[in-house]
């Protein structure tokens, strides 16, 4: 899949899984951003079937230990990486998120938001339905997402740790990276297959980093990572918090803002 900038759905995931009090924030973009999902192939439909609302869905049924869930995704690309690897034939669709939280609550779907892939999320039926309701909105949002763990560097190998260093050090307007995954545990081994850079930026919407994420797929070959740029808008208290989480790298210039960094780059 070509590397992009995550839309603003993803990067409202990225914040939502670090910090819970942004969860409500971050489900309102879910609901209000257009999402994607495979129907069965109907060679008679458009390219990218827009399905009207309070309609009937067509919806692709997936199971998996849990049971029933039906795979949605972020933006179009994700879903056409994530169907390549099936190798099914398929017609795409796309809704607002509300639209199709309510199709889904009405034919009593799951939820897997880009399962197996980057900013994944799950929500069982339950979730579904407190999402299409407005309810989920006021509730305790922990537990229908994981949580988004920042990596220390001694979790990840070190040619890994150097190579996030040196991209860092030769872009001056980079402040800070930390490196995440879905790990349960704080101690468990770092899933290496799926991994998360937070970029600390002064503009999140322009700022490129194609080429960090081509430099770290080819520092660790043949896995998922994903670069997240953040800046301001995700709120000086979620900055705060997380400057006081291990860092990769973090800029001694200003912002001054106090925090325990693993590695301080002088």
């Amino acid at each position: 899949m070509k590397s992009r900038v995550p839309n603003r759905l993803e990067q409202a995931l990225a914040v939502g899984a670090l910090d819970t009090s942004r969860r409500p924030e971050m489900l309102r973009a879910l609901l209000a951003e257009p999402l994607w999902f495979p129907i069965g192939y109907h060679p008679e439909l458009p390219p990218v079937f827009h399905p009207p609302p309070g309609g009937h869905l067509p919806v692709w049924i997936c199971k998996d230990d849990e049971g029933t869930f039906v795979a949605v995704f972020t933006a179009r690309d994700v879903m056409k990486d994530a169907m390549a690897r099936l190798k099914q034939r398929h017609t795409v669709a796309t809704m607002k998120g509300q639209d199709l939280c309510d199709a889904l609550a009405r034919q009593g779907h799951a939820m897997q938001l880009n399962p197996d892939s980057k900013f994944h999320a799950g929500f069982p039926l339950q979730a579904v339905r407190d999402l299409a309701s407005g309810e989920m909105l006021s509730a305790e949002p922990m537990r229908y997402s994981a949580d988004l763990r920042l990596l220390r560097p001694d979790m990840l190998p070190p040619a890994f740790v150097q190579t996030v260093i040196a991209e860092c050090v030769a872009e001056p307007t980079w402040r800070a990276l930390w490196m995440g995954d879905l790990g349960k545990t704080p101690d468990a081994p770092a899933d290496l297959h799926h991994l998360h850079a937070l970029v600390w930026v002064p503009d999140a919407a322009r700022t490129p980093t194609d080429h960090l994420k081509k430099a770290l797929r080819l520092a660790l070959p043949n896995r998922d990572i994903e670069v997240v740029p953040i800046d301001e808008s995700c709120g000086e208290g979620q900055l705060q918090k997380m400057l006081k989480s291990p860092t990769l790298y973090l800029r001694p210039t200003p912002p001054p803002v106090a925090g325990d960094s693993i590695i301080n780059v002088q």
